[in-house]
């Protein structure tokens, strides 16, 4: 019943929406080949042998893989506190633009979103603060963002009907799938307002993927997106990777959690995105720690993709074993081990016997 295909058969039957369900009857007409009891106690053997082996190497495999993640996170701990560029930083002290000029820039620029609205950190219970460099300051989002937006509200279409169609559901493991990505109709004015661009960056505001993030980055096809994302884009002085990596850190996460709005259909608005709380460094840092986490992050990318692969191919190796069990080419035949067939007319005698044994006390 592991075997992928019973499981395809089972899931190709099943009734219900909300609870999926098959039927014992529909179950009972599936296949399976039967060999003789004694072949069939070698098989289990053979197959627990060979499977706890497999299962040893994919404990290995998810082991390396939750260290990888706990070294990823330590690695954008150490960027986002400061501690990643703190050599670079003594070689260069007194030549770093304050992050606090920065954050006077920013305030006087043109184009500051309208979610800013005063010194909003006080509101930030102190003690989720860490401690940073002098010349860093702290920040919140709104005071580093161009523009926090809501997307386009339309229906998503197979058809070219107009721009690809960012959702929620098209960002899937750090990327999307331009050519699988559906497209929308929309007036070339509202075009205007949504159209993306490189170095914008993308929220999930609703459901189980809250606070889940994507950068945009090079080239890709004329894209709108969608209403349950929110477009963040950033003031030129602030490096959107920063940011970006920023938003992958535990930090993030924590404020992300703690400030989601509902319980049925958890969600985040544009106005919770922009006070959330983030260490600013001088614009020179920044560079510097994006540049420092490129190349060790792509080490760990590329460790975990390796995993991934590996994980896989344990998963195409264990059915691999079960459809040699049930082909009968795991295990040698053995002459003595008797026919299936002499099995079967064992059990159907045994099935009388006891039906009959049933008749019997009840008439008693």
């Amino acid at each position: 019943m592991l075997s992928s295909g019973f499981v395809e058969y089972a899931d190709k039957n099943t009734t219900g929406v909300q609870h999926p369900r098959v039927s014992y009857d529909t179950i009972s007409d599936f296949d399976i080949g039967l060999p003789p009891l004694p072949e069939q106690r070698r098989i289990v053997e053979k197959i627990e042998e060979l499977v706890s082996r497999l299962d040893a190497g994919v404990k290995s495999l998810e082991t390396a893989q939750k260290q990888l993640e706990r070294y990823r996170q330590s690695l954008l701990k150490t960027a986002v506190e400061g501690r990643l560029t703190q050599e670079w930083r003594e070689e260069y002290e007194g030549e770093l633009e304050s992050a606090s000029e920065l954050l006077e820039w920013a305030e006087n620029h043109p184009e500051i979103n309208k979610y800013k609205s005063g010194n909003r950190l006080n509101e930030i219970e102190e003690d989720i603060l860490f401690d940073i460099p002098d010349c860093w300051t702290w920040a919140q989002i709104g005071d580093v963002a161009k523009q926090i937006q809501y997307g386009y509200t339309a229906s998503a279409e197979d058809n070219e009907v107009g721009p690809k169609f960012l959702r929620i559901s098209d960002i899937q493991n750090n990327s999307v799938d331009w050519e699988e990505a559906p497209y929308c109709e929309i007036e070339d004015n509202e075009k205007k307002k949504y159209l993306l661009n490189s170095g914008d960056i993308v929220f999930a505001r609703t459901g189980g993927t809250v606070g889940k993030n994507f950068l945009l980055q090079g080239k890709f096809p004329e894209s709108v997106f969608a209403s349950y994302l929110i477009r963040l884009v950033l003031l030129d002085r602030i490096h959107e990777e920063y940011v970006y990596q920023f938003f992958q850190s535990l930090f993030y996460w924590r404020q992300i959690t703690e400030g989601k709005i509902g319980v049925g259909q958890p969600n985040v608005n544009a106005t919770k995105l922009a006070s959330l709380a983030i260490p600013v460094p001088p614009s020179q840092e920044q560079n510097k720690i994006v540049e420092l986490l490129d190349g060790k992050l792509s080490v760990v990318d590329n460790s975990q993709s390796v995993i991934s692969s590996e994980l896989k191919r344990a998963s195409r190796l264990r059915q691999a074993i079960l459809k040699k069990a049930f082909e009968g080419r795991l295990v040698p035949q053995e002459p003595g081990d008797g026919s299936a067939g002499e099995l079967l007319v064992g059990l159907e005698e045994k099935g009388r016997g006891e039906e009959q044994a049933g008749l019997d006390q009840f008439s008693g």
